[in-house]
């Protein structure tokens, strides 16, 4: 990890790419994103990146290169916006945690009721 610290920004690199587990559990990069207000979500492989995605659940607003479908609904903003009318809304981003809550995430019961399906095909093929 590489950071370079502004006074009021904050560039910070990572080797450890989207691989499991580096990432998914990465206490600092998820502390980092739950205290910045904005972070640049440039495209990935495809247009959209998972990055829109972790820092609308940690309370950042997403500033993206491209709109893109899987962006409709969200608040966000675009790497073409003036600097200086960026504005951290509190009410986008509990926007933004409610809708990827709603669209991104499995609720328990689901979830559990899926890890019970894959251990009973599981004992089922042994």
């Amino acid at each position: 990890v590489v950071s370079l610290d502004t006074g009021k920004l904050l560039l910070w690199f990572s080797s450890r790419g989207r691989h499991f587990p580096g990432k998914s559990w990465d206490e600092d990069y998820y502390e980092l994103l739950g205290h910045s207000q904005f972070v640049l979500c440039p495209s990935g492989d495809y247009v959209w990146s998972y990055r829109f995605f972790e820092a609308a659940l940690c309370g950042a607003m997403p500033i993206i290169e491209k709109d893109c479908p899987v962006f409709r609904g969200f608040r966000y903003r675009t790497m073409n916006d003036p600097v200086r009318e960026l504005e951290w809304r509190r009410d986008d981003a509990e926007h933004n945690y409610a809708r990827c809550l709603k669209l991104v995430t499995v609720p328990p019961g689901q979830l559990n009721d899926e890890i019970a399906a894959l251990m009973t095909s599981r004992r089922r093929s042994s």
